[in-house]
């Protein structure tokens, strides 16, 4: 992924966008980043409260490039991961000391 502030979109709509995407939380998010959760809170609602003063707040370019790669390496490791387990029969034995064990083997089906 190449950087190009010409897709630059500051609104809080796509930082949105973009935390959903990645499918983790808000603390992960900010601290993989670098910035603080306080501060990714901000960017969410698109605004945040001074002395009674309600003032925009933005989000820069590094840190949209920042999610968009985050964003990105998400989706491509739900790509490559299994979509469904396929569990064999259980097996049960006992052993001598009347111990039970169950087996249960996974097999995993194709990747979607």
């Amino acid at each position: 992924m190449t950087p190009n502030s010409d897709n630059h979109d500051p609104r809080a709509e796509t930082v949105r966008k973009l935390v959903e995407r990645i499918g983790k939380s808000q603390f992960w998010i900010a601290t993989t980043i670098g910035i603080s959760e306080r501060r990714l809170r901000y960017l969410i609602a698109g605004s945040r409260e001074v002395d009674g003063k309600t003032t925009d707040v933005e989000m820069t370019y590094p840190e949209q490039f920042a999610l968009e790669s985050l964003a990105q390496a998400a989706e491509t490791l739900n790509q490559e991961r299994p979509r469904t387990a396929k569990f064999d029969r259980p097996s049960t034995s006992v052993d001598a000391s009347g111990k039970r064990t169950i087996n249960v083997k996974v097999r995993r089906s194709g990747s979607v």
